[in-house]
């Protein structure tokens, strides 16, 4: 008897999880609770973005230390928490033009240290974001399912930010990319200001 084999996904459906993730969630949510359940949705990822953006940006700080790099400036704005982390923290300040925004630190040079700090609050998405999101996909729990959004969807919701940063850096490891006035004009963290 010949064994089974399942069909290998293909690159498209490995690129559509994420937005069929979300759907199920959104339809085992709704149809266990009707419309009551947006609410829960609603209030799961309000509470749950207003911890996500402190976590964030302190996370970037975190990594940045650990990868050797310095830190001397974060923002958090007073609305998630900046002027209670400003307390803990001397390097944070309770102001920004953004949620949060790593303004002052050092890579000493090295892109390593760089990734690194850009790179450190998407360890959160696999855990507990899209754990979170697959649990409550199935349990049909609306709450936590509206608080795992924005965990599990922070790489999507980065592209012009910490996503479109992780990705500038890589092109100006190329020859054509590497002088530092070019390297300057790619790299940064708000993709909208750097757009010609």
């Amino acid at each position: 008897m010949a064994e089974a084999r399942l069909p290998k996904p293909s690159r498209l459906d490995w690129m559509l999880q994420p937005a069929r993730d979300v759907f199920r969630g959104l339809e085992a949510a709704i149809d266990r609770r009707g419309a009551p359940a947006l609410a829960w949705m609603l209030l799961g990822l309000v509470l749950s973005f207003w911890l996500y953006v402190p976590v964030h940006e302190l996370s970037h700080a975190f990594a940045c230390r650990a990868a050797g790099g310095e830190v001397w400036e974060l923002e958090v704005a007073p609305l998630y928490g900046g002027a209670l982390l400003a307390r803990w923290f001397p390097w944070v300040v309770a102001e920004s033009e953004y949620a949060g925004r790593l303004s002052g630190f050092s890579t000493g040079g090295s892109d390593f240290v760089y990734l690194a700090t850009v790179f450190g609050p998407f360890l959160f998405t696999v855990f507990p974001g899209v754990w979170l999101l697959r649990r409550a996909s199935v349990t049909g729990g609306a709450g936590a399912f509206g608080a795992s959004l924005p965990w599990a969807l922070a790489p999507f919701l980065s592209l012009t930010g910490d996503a479109y940063e992780i990705g500038s850096i890589v092109p100006t490891w190329l020859p054509a990319w590497s002088a530092p006035e070019t390297s300057a004009l790619l790299r940064g963290d708000d993709g909208f200001k750097i757009a010609p």
